[in-house]
């Protein structure tokens, strides 16, 4: 074997180090198994720095004076319980076991549970991370901390408990597990991002203590059996902090919450009452609109399946419709008062209502939520054909964007700026009538390109040519003239001796079976049935 080694040695002209635990605890230590294995595998040399093992462990020195350890990997061949103890012995020294390092036992297949030593104060990020097989952590009451991840993807980790020794739980701290029971220590102020994702987890029940202030975005997302939320006194709520809830009905927000940061409980598609306490100073549910609103801005946060919102309501936040996948169709009836909508994935709508079509303009749209329920009503009768009024300056982007029973569309020739998709989607549009003589330059995104071939454009007596000469109104297959004194479309072939009729929108029609009044080309009202 010695010959071996020298050997190597020689032929390679390189030292192979001695196989001995590290003297310098901030060196790496190095076997000559493990360099070999490197040298006729190419995979990458044992990075673990250690000290030295006992048991099934291996552990790094933190302060020779304090006489303290902390576990720096463990044997990926144990089987069984892992059990962190209270002191080990190496050399005539006894260390207290203080910590388990960052990433010490990441990823061992076969760890089913943790015992933790009671001279154990912090465990650092990833420390136990990927542990399929670990099924139940119970942190006792000295633990003080846990690092990021220290408990991410352990998918078959059903039970939780966080003892009162912890004051902040990290960001991903037990991400992906398949919690059926959570209990938090009456300590903890702090839950940080995605600590508590769940994925194939049975939480029935969640109550935060009194002390948590603090819950970070999407912190308890994703536990779709969760039936009953108890938001304790939590003062600041993060983004779908309890999102995907899919079983959740009823949401109460206590007096104590001050600050939600878009909506937190987004995705919840059986979610059906919403109230705020009376007595809540910053938020209210005000008219019992089963929503939740920022009394000051009167901007709705998180709406529901029930959520009728309130005259008063200038805006829907962001995601604030944001409650997609549930089966009930959802009708947006609108106030008057609304004058934007935040960028939201929406839920299934049948319809959006608006109490007039004047006020529809007003509204500025992150998503115009007729791309999911495609029919706009006023009151209760469905517009399908929109003449601008005359006031209107300009049509905000995505303004009829999935609007798909629109047919008509008048524009008067006040109108100076259209924004991007402000007619997308519109897939019943036929005409399109312009009242500008020099057309101005709009962007190629307000329309289709399917209207260019299907939308007749109307465009004043005259004024073809001017339109032909600019984009992307020239695209358009079939541009009209109307006549100059009565409006009426000009017809293109019409036979000589004889009059084409029309509706007063100026589409030809054939005087058998209309209703309505019938003009002439030259604007002469003829019949009325």
């Amino acid at each position: 074997m010695l010959f071996s080694i020298h050997f190597i040695k020689v032929l390679l002209g390189i030292k192979i180090p001695n196989p001995t635990y590290n003297s310098n605890m901030n060196q790496p230590k190095t076997t000559l198994f493990s360099f070999l294995l490197c040298l006729f595998t190419g995979a990458s040399a044992q990075t673990t720095h250690y000290d030295f093992k006992d048991g099934d462990l291996f552990y790094r020195i933190l302060s020779p004076r304090d006489s303290t350890v902390e576990v720096a990997g463990g044997d990926a061949t144990f089987r069984g319980i892992t059990v962190i103890p209270d002191r080990v012995t190496h050399g005539d020294t006894a260390y207290y076991v203080v910590s388990v390092g960052e990433n010490a036992l990441k990823g061992n297949q076969y760890r089913s549970g943790i015992q933790f030593g009671k001279h154990l104060r912090v465990i650092k990020p990833y420390a136990f991370a990927q542990q399929p097989s670990l099924a139940s952590v119970k942190l006792p009451d000295h633990i003080e901390t846990i690092g990021k991840a220290a408990f991410y993807a352990c998918s078959h980790l059903t039970e939780i408990e966080i003892g009162n020794g912890i004051d902040s739980i990290s960001e991903s701290a037990f991400y992906g597990s398949a919690a059926s029971s959570i209990t938090l220590g009456n300590k903890v102020r702090w839950i940080g991002k995605e600590a508590f994702i769940g994925q194939s987890g049975r939480l029935k029940s969640l109550s935060l203590p009194e002390s948590v202030k603090y819950v970070g975005e999407s912190a308890f997302s994703g536990h779709r059996y969760l039936t009953s939320l108890n938001l304790g006194a939590v003062e600041e709520i993060g983004k779908n902090a309890f999102g995907n809830l899919a079983s959740l009905q009823k949401l109460y927000i206590p007096t104590s919450v001050k600050v939600i940061h878009g909506n937190p409980f987004s995705y919840n598609a059986t979610l059906s009452s919403i109230t705020v306490d009376a007595e809540n100073t910053v938020f209210d549910s005000r008219n019992a609109c089963n929503a939740i609103i920022n009394s000051t801005t009167n901007v709705a946060v998180s709406c529901c399946l029930e959520t009728q919102l309130p005259e008063g309501v200038t805006g829907l936040g962001e995601d604030a419709l944001t409650f997609g996948g549930a089966s009930k169709m959802f009708t947006l009836n609108l106030p008057s008062t609304l004058t934007f909508i935040a960028k939201s994935y929406l839920p299934r709508m049948d319809k959006v209502v608006i109490p007039n079509l004047r006020q529809w303009f007003n509204i500025r749209f992150g998503i115009n939520p007729l791309r999911s329920a495609h029919r706009l009503f006023v009151q209760d009768e469905e517009v399908t054909e929109v003449e601008v009024p005359e006031d209107v300056e300009a049509l905000n982007s995505s303004c009829f964007d999935g609007m798909s029973n629109l047919k008509s569309v008048k524009l008067h020739r006040g109108i100076k700026d259209i924004g991007g998709n402000a007619f997308q989607g519109c897939n019943a549009l036929k005409t399109l009538e312009c009242s500008w003589k020099n057309p101005p330059q709009i962007l190629f995104t307000i329309f289709d390109n399917n209207h260019y071939n299907t939308v007749t454009l109307l465009v004043p007596f005259g004024c073809a040519a001017n339109y032909k000469q600019i984009s992307p109104w020239r695209l358009f297959q079939r541009i009209n003239e109307m006549s100059e004194v009565s409006g009426i479309e000009t017809p293109t072939n019409a036979d000589k001796g004889s009059q084409r009729l029309y509706n007063l929108k100026g589409i030809a029609v054939k005087c058998t079976g209309h209703h309505g009044i019938v003009v002439t080309e030259s604007g002469e009202k003829i019949w009325q049935k």
